[in-house]
């Protein structure tokens, strides 16, 4: 077990956690102050989305020529600002910058991070190592809204909460430069000698694993503009629910990172994937109070996603891991158009829906895992 390039992962996922789940509880903010339809908002998730999406297509290049540690301190660096940009935005110009920004740099740090957790556990330890690495995006998950809060306690706009987020990942790079030992993980050498790896398995893996993402993902950016409008719920009371959901996601994941489950990655998947539709529907259809529940089944999702195709891939882990990052970026991208769509022409509750329809769907081709 390598722990400096653990807790290097661990921490700069805690950053880009915050930054990226800040957005959520000040998204009725954002939309009130420049007078935005949902249409309109969705901007404000999709444009970082689609700078993720651009900078990950690049992956084999930035990887390559920068290695892990110099990706990952340059990434850092662009998160940061991007969080200053946002924080100090007057238009809503400047706010798109801030978020193309944050996205570029959401791309590189997904792929880095994750590598950096990849190569830096045993293989016995790697799900461990996976899930304690995704409980810190739980942790941040948990404390967004509950720095959102303190922020209008305080009586900040609700954009300066950015410059709490710009300070994390800035303090992160400065320490990545007392670690002297730089991982440099070079695509074609990593391949080299083993077999092509076909567009089949790779479409499989990241189209799986997108769809859950945006289920997770459209529940921590709509939950409180969601109970706000459908369910009276005071700004406190959302931002709460919203915390509860990260509580739950993060104990999950804490679970599994201490304890040593003796059942195979993919039949936790599917486990976490079922129920998680299930406590989605009861959420959304009974009491939004099942949203915990529901934190606390997609809790061992994402960890042994990347455990799995750490052990299916085996050598080709640092492509694979680009596509699943490239894949992630589009489907949320697709996902925020639709739901901004069907929110204005329906509204919040027919696009909160689509949650459990792309669990279901991700969980049928997860079945239909090709030869």
């Amino acid at each position: 077990m390598n722990w400096a390039y653990l807790l290097l992962a661990y921490i700069s996922l805690f950053g880009l956690g915050l930054a990226d789940n800040i957005r959520g509880p000040v998204f009725p903010e954002l939309l009130s102050q420049f007078s935005l339809t949902n249409s309109q908002g969705s901007l404000f998730f999709v444009l970082g989305s689609l700078a993720g999406m651009f900078n990950n297509l690049l992956t084999d290049r930035w990887l390559n020529r920068w290695g892990v540690m110099g990706s990952l301190r340059r990434y850092l660096l662009l998160l940061s600002a991007g969080c200053v940009t946002i924080a100090l935005a007057n238009t809503i110009e400047v706010v798109w910058l801030g978020i193309v920004m944050i996205g570029a740099s959401f791309g590189g740090l997904g792929v880095t991070q994750n590598l950096l957790a990849v190569h830096g556990s045993s293989k016995a330890r790697r799900t461990q190592a996976l899930s304690g690495l995704h409980t810190m995006y739980a942790l941040a998950s948990l404390l967004a809204p509950i720095t959102v809060s303190f922020s209008y306690l305080l009586q900040w706009k609700w954009n300066q909460t950015f410059f709490v987020a710009a300070a994390i990942p800035f303090l992160v790079l400065l320490w990545s430069f007392t670690e002297k030992t730089s991982p440099r993980l070079n695509l074609e050498h990593e391949d080299e000698g083993k077999s092509t790896l076909g567009l089949k398995p790779l479409f499989w893996i990241a189209t799986f694993v997108s769809l859950y993402v945006n289920a997770e993902i459209l529940v921590s950016s709509r939950l409180v503009q969601y109970v706000r409008a459908y369910e009276s719920y005071s700004p406190k009371q959302a931002n709460d629910l919203l915390a509860g959901f990260f509580v739950a996601l993060l104990a999950g994941r804490l679970l599994l990172t201490i304890l040593r489950v003796p059942v195979k990655n993919s039949t936790l998947l599917v486990s976490s994937m079922t129920l998680a539709a299930f406590t989605m529907c009861l959420a959304i259809f009974i009491d939004p109070l099942w949203f915990i529940a529901c934190g606390l089944a997609m809790s061992a999702s994402f960890p042994c996603a990347i455990a799995y195709a750490s052990e299916t891939f085996g050598a080709h882990t640092a492509r694979v891991m680009a596509w699943i990052f490239t894949g992630n970026y589009v489907g949320l991208i697709v996902m925020q158009l639709a739901v901004g769509a069907i929110s204005d022409a329906l509204g919040l509750r027919h696009a909160l829906i689509l949650g459990p329809l792309f669990l279901v769907v991700g969980l049928a081709i997860l079945l239909r895992k090709p030869r």
